[in-house]
């Protein structure tokens, strides 16, 4: 019992520096990288139109990404396998050099990008839109892509750390979002990524629609992952001051003169909505459950996310939560581009 309490504690000090926020695109960077201004058209096209063709050796297609290519090619979901065995000395030394690397580097995207704990994911297309008018502590509304009537055109991924891709398993849930500042998909912007998770270590959850996702996650203890946990908790800790958490200030600056004073809130949450008369199906592939149907398409169904915003809430349960807008997904898709192309910028504490 000491033990396990003394591991427990070990875990919580890690977690308290190191976040899935950092693991949602910690990767082994191997093809270059593509101008960090681009429009929502071309990035929608890597995602969901296989716009970017994998990189070719001579006429000879890389054969692992050959193999990644066939699964997508015939619709099947990807099973990637992440555990503590994979980070040896040279993945680990990889992958500090790709978190400085996706703290300073803006691009949409890439030619190949292998991300190495949050492999396994479906991407979303649709709209960023704020309903409400929030305001801080001071009763400043706030302002950018926070400000009552800001409406986005908006790209994100949703995906869980590890391998455990099915309701009922411990899923630690993640998703990306890349704000796009605007409802031109032609316009060529330089976009704002954020970052939110539900708890990092995973829960057992029966619905992807049942995890809120916050900026600022609940730690959690799960003794199978503490070796993972002390192989690369000081990696991320290194590379950011606070990774435990992703600021989100960058949006209320969207769309702002240099001159004037952006107002932020400190802490978001994405709250799924339900999509009416859903059943939770036990075992289901979250990816599977996520997705979009042909028929749900037909009807104009989308899936959506409230936006809340909070200057002292952390945890879903807390009071104190603002609810100022949605994001409405009106495409999804499990493709390469998703998973091995698509980049989000993490934005640094400041």
């Amino acid at each position: 019992m000491i033990c396990l309490a003394r591991s427990k504690m070990m875990s919580a000090r890690l977690l308290s520096q190191v976040s899935l926020f950092s693991l949602v695109t910690a990767a082994s960077l191997i093809t270059v990288q593509h101008a960090s201004a681009s429009s929502y058209q071309q990035v929608y096209d890597v995602v969901f139109n296989e716009a970017l063709q994998p990189e070719v050796s001579g006429e000879k297609i890389d054969s692992e990404i050959q193999q990644e290519l066939a699964v997508y090619e015939a619709g099947q979901l990807p099973a990637y396998k992440v555990s503590s065995r994979q980070f040896t000395k040279k993945v680990r030394e990889k992958l500090a050099s790709r978190s400085e690397q996706t703290l300073n580097d803006e691009a949409d995207y890439y030619e190949r990008l292998d991300k190495l704990v949050h492999s396994n994911g479906i991407c979303m297309a649709g709209t960023w839109q704020i309903t409400e008018s929030g305001k801080n502590g001071e009763g400043q509304p706030y302002t950018g892509m926070f400000a009552k009537d800001a409406k986005s055109l908006f790209i994100g991924r949703l995906s869980v750390a590890l391998s455990d891709t099915k309701q009922g398993e411990h899923q630690a849930f993640g998703m990306a979002g890349k704000i796009f500042g605007t409802n031109d998909p032609t316009q060529n912007v330089t976009t704002e990524s954020f970052f939110v998770a539900d708890v990092l270590t995973g829960a057992r959850r029966d619905s992807v629609f049942v995890a809120p996702l916050t900026n600022k996650p609940k730690i959690g203890f799960r003794f199978s992952v503490l070796s993972l946990e002390l192989k690369i908790g000081p990696i991320f800790s290194k590379a950011d001051k606070d990774a435990g958490m992703r600021p989100i200030n960058g949006i209320a600056q969207m769309g702002l003169t240099a001159d004037a004073n952006p107002v932020s809130p400190k802490y978001m949450m994405l709250s799924p909505i339900k999509p009416v008369n859903y059943q939770i199906n036990p075992g289901v592939d979250f990816r599977q459950e996520f997705a979009l149907t042909p028929q749900e398409s037909a009807k104009n169904i989308t899936r959506d996310f409230a936006i809340y915003v909070s200057e002292t809430a952390t945890k879903p349960e807390d009071n104190g939560w603002q609810h100022i807008g949605y994001i409405k997904a009106d495409k999804t898709a499990v493709s390469y581009g998703c998973d091995r192309q698509l980049h989000f910028a993490h934005p640094k504490v400041s």
